[in-house]
């Protein structure tokens, strides 16, 4: 899924940024790949949806800056990335 993202995003990154951008993105999307991945092996559901839904949320920020400017964006974004902080506060928490 990053990797579709990331190419997805690719042309109209590098248009707006050059390399320096795009490797920024690369390496943004690693990290947030690396989370997603280490909450899933730790096997507990409440962190996998907010590592996912933190993901999601990036991914739509990031499609709305570089792709396609859409009027909802900024609720879709804020409502994922705000779940997914709440999600991870009780994961912590053990709620």
């Amino acid at each position: 899924m990053a990797v579709i993202l990331y190419f997805y995003l690719y042309e109209n990154v590098r248009k707006k940024g050059g390399k320096k951008l795009l490797f920024a993105v690369a390496f943004y999307i690693i990290i947030i790949t690396t989370m997603v991945s280490l909450a899933i092996m730790t096997s507990t559901k409440i962190l996998i949806a907010a590592a996912f839904l933190f993901f999601i949320s990036d991914a739509i920020l990031a499609v709305n800056k570089f792709k396609v400017n859409f009027r909802l964006a900024d609720y879709f974004v804020m409502s994922t990335y705000f779940t997914a902080q709440l999600l991870f506060a009780i994961s912590i928490g053990g709620l």
